[in-house]
This record gives structure tokens, sequence and C-alpha cells, in this order.
């Protein structure tokens, strides 16, 4: 069986690209609910809302179920 676990992060894309803490899209992209492009926050900040941490709490939640 094969099964897939997906994260996401719903944003608004930026004429001006901000930040240099990433690369790529994130200098673009204001989290939903946030003031600063990815490349502008902190690590804390990209991890409360990163898509690929949400994915990998489905996955250990599916593992660990009770």
């Amino acid at each position: 069986m094969i099964e897939v676990f997906e994260g996401s992060m719903p944003g608004t894309v930026v004429e001006t690209p901000r930040g240099t803490r990433s690369f790529g899209w994130a200098s673009i992209i204001v989290p939903d609910g946030k003031t600063k492009t990815y490349a502008e926050m902190s690590d804390d900040e990209q991890a409360e809302v990163a898509m690929r941490k949400k994915a990998l709490k489905k996955l250990r939640d599916a593992i660990f179920q009770d």
C-alpha cells in the first residue's frame, strides 16, 4: 500500500523579493496570516508554517496512531 502525505503553505506572492534566509520561491511568498516573506523569517517562524513539517506530522500520526 502506498500513502501520500501533503502539507501546504497558502500565501500571497509579492512583487519584489524580500529576505535572504532561504532561496527560490521563499523570498516572494508571504504565508497567510504573516507579514514577512518566508525568506525574512527566523528558523522558528519558518518552522511554524513549514509545509514539509505539516506533511511529516501527518506521516508520524499515521504511523503512531492509537
